[in-house]
């Protein structure tokens, strides 16, 4: 631990996770602002010669310049890679540059993998074959160079390291052969990240390389977006699908292959599930997406503030609560249970229309949806009148319910929900117990 743990209240970002559950960021130390990238290992998860909790990965030259750490794979030994200071000499002046660097668990000694004089960002490090990890990133072999026409600092190439040996990636017709960085990879050795079109105005368009021979293919054109628009690729899964972010739009977005051989574009506000159009979310960018599911996170603004997302393909439809292909009375009755407003921090599934409570509209909803979902086959759920029919309960029963429901106190409410589970239960007494004298349902067959 070259600076020890971070400060109290100060400055730290998570970036990535495995499988073991060890998390990898950066975190300011007590070495002034200079943060460290760290390793993060849970209870019952630390590896050998690390520690519960934080561990200062260090740097590359000095104990208090800079580093971070973007990526951590499952392998055993598993590897960190990032970027960090070092110190080199650039025609005759002293100054700080940023080196990709690998940090492995067996040797837990930060490595730096570039050549002399090279600047270097790894953002991702994968295992496309077993036992030889594959970093992603960008760099450049000459710190002082700068693209002519284009107002940036340093001439970066997308590149892989194999085996620490750089290979740089190709670029589109067009493009310059030193103007981009790869940002992230699947097993199947797919890569993503950005190029930059020397002939437009240095604008970033977001690349695909394929195997074998990492050949190109042009995210953006395929898009069919404008040439000034700018857009960035984060991250690919085992299923080809791809996110990352339109700059101009200002938006997080997803690339699909459309099964003929192209691509689908959209962007991720519009996949928001649309009864929570008053969500208020803008999803800004998209950093990373998952095999499992194609769950996504990112960052965006929500009501005004910097937040996190996680972003959850619906499996079924939105209503179906009970996850079984169909919206029907255990739905309902599962609505009902989480009736009234929703808990803080809470993923509050009954709230179709995100108003933050569960209350009558919710409901509404929940019957326009009644029967099977869409990609649910066989026979559907017995109609909510025939449900109704079977408990004892007439249409009248029902319209009162409704208005109890949308009109009543929470007392009232409460009453009206504790006699609807009654009857719908087949007249449970255990249930019957909870609920007052005052039976709403006055046409009941059976009324008590």
């Amino acid at each position: 631990m070259a600076c020890g743990g971070p400060p109290v209240g100060q400055f730290s970002v998570g970036r990535s996770i495995n499988s073991a559950g060890l998390i990898v960021g950066q975190s300011h130390t007590d070495c002034g602002n200079s943060p460290h990238a760290f390793l993060w290992a849970p209870p019952g998860a630390v590896p050998p010669g690390l520690i519960q909790g934080l561990n200062d990965l260090g740097t590359l030259d000095g104990p208090c310049n800079y580093s971070d750490a973007w990526d951590i794979n499952d392998e055993d030994p598993f590897q960190i890679v990032g970027w960090a200071q070092n110190e080199e000499l650039c025609n005759n002046d002293l100054s700080a540059i940023s080196r990709a660097f690998r940090w492995d668990s067996a040797a837990q000694v930060m490595v730096d993998i570039g050549a002399t004089l090279d600047l270097g960002h790894a953002f991702a490090v994968n295992t496309p074959l077993p036992g030889q990890p594959r970093i992603i990133g960008g760099r450049s072999t000459d710190c002082e160079a700068s693209f002519p026409g284009c107002n940036l600092e340093k001439q970066v190439e997308p590149v892989v390291w194999q085996n620490e040996a750089p290979a740089p990636l190709a670029q589109p017709a067009g493009f310059g052969d030193i103007s981009g960085e790869a940002r992230g990879g699947n097993n199947s050795g797919e890569l993503v990240g950005l190029g930059r079109d020397e002939s437009n105005n240095c604008r970033d368009h977001a690349l695909l390389w394929q195997p074998p021979g990492f050949s190109v293919v042009n995210l953006h054109v395929e898009a069919g977006l404008p040439p000034t628009e700018r857009t960035v690729a984060e991250a690919i899964n085992i299923n080809q699908q791809v996110v990352g972010f339109n700059d101009t739009t200002d938006r997080a977005v997803l690339w699909e292959p459309d099964g003929t051989g192209g691509w689908t574009y959209m962007e991720l506000n519009d996949l928001i599930s649309p009864t929570c159009s008053n969500s208020n979310w803008n999803l800004k960018v998209a950093r990373d997406i998952n095999d499992d599911d194609g769950s996504i996170v990112g960052w965006g603004i929500h009501d005004g503030a910097q937040r996190a997302f996680l972003l959850t393909p619906i499996v079924t439809c939105l209503e179906d609560l009970t996850e079984d292909g169909v919206v029907d009375i255990f739905d309902l009755l599962t609505l009902l249970a989480a009736w009234g407003p929703c808990d803080p921090g809470d993923i509050c599934a009954a709230d179709f229309d995100c108003s933050g409570n569960v209350d009558i509209l919710d409901l509404l909803i929940l019957l326009a949806a009644w029967g099977n979902c869409p990609e649910t086959t066989g026979a559907p759920p017995k109609s909510l009148d025939d449900e109704l029919a079977d408990a004892g309960l007439s249409q009248a029963d029902w319209e009162a319910f409704k208005e109890c429901m949308s009109t009543g106190t929470p007392e009232e409410q409460a009453n009206c929900q504790c006699w609807f589970d009654y009857y719908i239960n087949g007249c449970d007494g255990v249930t019957r117990q909870a609920c007052s004298d005052h039976d709403p349902f006055t046409d009941c067959v059976g009324d008590l």
